[in-house]
C-alpha cells in the first residue's frame, strides 16, 4: 500500500478460514467500517504499525489492531463523533456489534462481529 511505501505505517492484513462473498451492501458497509476506524488511527493514534485480521466461519470478525497512543471507547466519546456514530449505524444494520479494547503492549484493539449474510 501507498502507507507502507512511505514508511510512515506499517499495514498488515491477514484472512483466516475461507471467506464467502456477502451481498453488496453488507460488504460495502463492512469496508466502510473498516474505512473510519483505520482513518481514525491514521488521524488520532499517532501508531506505526496496524494489524488487520479477518476470521471468517458462521460469523465473520473483524479485528483491527494499532500500536498507538490508544483509548478505551465511553459513552462521552462514542457520542462525540460522527465516524464512530456511522460505524455504530452501520454495525446495527448488520446485527453486529463492536468491542474496544486496549491492545496488550499499547494502543487500541477494536473487534467487530457480524452474522454471515446470505447473498
Amino acid at each position: 500500500t501507498r502507507i507502507n511505501v512511505d514508511g510512515i505505517l506499517n499495514v498488515d492484513f491477514r484472512v483466516i478460514g475461507e471467506y464467502k462473498r456477502q451481498n453488496l451492501k453488507t460488504e460495502l458497509n463492512i469496508f466502510r467500517i473498516a474505512q473510519e476506524i483505520l482513518n481514525n488511527i491514521i488521524k488520532h493514534a499517532n501508531a506505526t504499525e496496524i494489524k488487520l485480521v479477518l476470521i471468517c466461519g458462521n460469523k465473520l470478525e473483524l479485528q483491527i489492531e494499532d500500536n498507538g497512543d490508544g483509548f478505551i471507547k465511553t459513552n462521552s466519546i462514542a457520542k462525540s463523533g460522527l465516524g464512530l456514530k456511522s460505524i455504530e449505524t452501520r454495525l446495527y444494520l448488520l446485527k453486529g456489534a463492536i468491542e474496544y479494547l486496549p491492545n496488550e503492549k499499547k494502543g487500541t484493539k477494536v473487534v467487530i462481529k457480524i452474522p454471515v449474510q446470505e447473498s
